[in-house]
């Protein structure tokens, strides 16, 4: 029975690797489950026993991603309120520096809008949940501030991801933490 699962497992890995390597060289909508096959050295039957299609490859590489943020996000949160989001921004950071080339493409494709939406809602949920709003006297103003630099956030990465910014991810980081902290007293 181990023996079925790891072929699974493998099976699952080399159609995934295969997908990726083909999303380097062109559009999603152009990769079809004959090219991934093929590349893959597998079967079709083998990619249907995974996957219903082309698409549901990348929704999984999609949510691997977003699970890897929330896990960064539940780690912040459980040692903090998020009163000082920079541990939290540096992590992100760290983990955009590390998997740049992965998430180059997942959000450079047809879906990046998709999941760029998805990885802001689930910031701004987190921090709406955790941030302790004890003393901020203009709550709506204060959320509505976490959420336009959340949408700062992705988007600083987004540029960092296709090369068209300077800025180091540490250096978003810190940027997106001062204007944080300068924003607060606003809202006391």
């Amino acid at each position: 029975m181990a023996h079925k699962y790891r072929n699974a497992l493998r099976s699952q890995a080399m159609i995934r690797q295969a997908f990726v390597e083909l999303l380097a060289e062109k559009p999603l909508e152009k990769i079809t489950v004959a090219e991934i096959v093929n590349r893959a050295d597998l079967c079709r039957n083998t990619f249907y026993a995974h996957y219903q299609d082309v698409y549901a490859v990348m929704e999984e590489l999609e949510n691997e991603v977003l699970q890897r943020f929330e896990q960064a996000l539940d780690e912040a949160v459980a040692h903090e309120n998020l009163s000082d989001p920079l541990p939290f921004l540096r992590m992100m950071a760290e983990a955009v520096a590390e998997n740049r080339k992965m998430l180059r493409l997942l959000f450079g494709g047809s879906r990046a809008d998709v999941l760029v939406g998805r990885l802001k809602a689930t910031l701004v949920g987190k921090i709406h949940t955790h941030v302790d709003t004890a003393g901020i006297r203009d709550e709506q103003g204060f959320l509505l501030m976490v959420d336009m630099l959340s949408a700062g956030f992705v988007h600083l990465f987004r540029e960092y991801l296709h090369g068209q910014t300077k800025a180091t991810p540490e250096e978003i980081a810190e940027a997106i933490n001062r204007v944080y902290k300068a924003a607060v007293p606003l809202y006391q």
